[in-house]
């Protein structure tokens, strides 16, 4: 009876660690180290070239933002070091070959938002007292959200009236909204 205690604990310790194993792999998936190769080519005037040699890097750019289209993220400089110079004229050529690296983010397929908006009206007097009594009735139940990188549906979760302002002969009122869901990556 205790060896077979021991081994309902210790298969309960493998499923354990494998789900902890998924959940890292799927954190695992969402980032990504890279290294990028970029080069800057400048004409210089002689003199400016023992500094361009001996310090490279103070000549480009320190972050490099990456973006492969699923991937983002800003990349630091990591090395630099500054060609043989090539005559151009009076001056000279010389190009910065770099380095930049870091980690870089996906998105996540899937998040949970809230999505704030408004609705104006300009009603009759006789109809407000239905606007400010069940303002839902008068804003669409739920909104297609698609802010480019994620998409879906969000369902009204709050929907309240404004204190009304005269136009004329008519009321002006403003039903506040916020709608709630999930949308997911596009």
């Amino acid at each position: 009876m205790n060896k077979f205690r021991k081994a309902v604990c210790f298969a309960a310790v493998i499923v354990l660690m494998l789900n902890l194993v998924n959940l890292t792999a799927f954190a695992a998936d969402r980032t990504k180290t890279v290294t990028v190769d970029k080069s800057y080519t400048f004409v210089i005037s002689p003199s400016q070239f023992p500094s361009y040699m001996s310090s490279p890097s103070s000549y480009v750019p320190p972050t490099y933002y990456y973006n492969d289209g699923i991937y983002k993220g800003t990349l630091n400089l990591t090395y630099a070091a500054c060609s043989a110079p090539t005559s151009v004229g009076k001056d000279l050529q010389v190009t910065i070959f770099t380095k930049y690296s870091g980690t870089v983010t996906a998105p996540e397929e899937s998040k949970t938002i809230t999505y704030s908006t408004s609705y104006t009206y300009v009603i009759s007097p006789s109809q407000f007292p239905d606007y400010m009594s069940s303002p839902a009735s008068y804003v669409p139940a739920a909104y297609n959200y698609d802010d480019g990188t994620y998409k879906g549906t969000l369902n009204l979760t709050r929907a309240a009236c404004s204190a009304p302002t005269a136009v004329g002969n008519y009321l002006q009122v403003t039903i506040f909204t916020d709608y709630s869901g999930t949308v997911y990556y596009k």
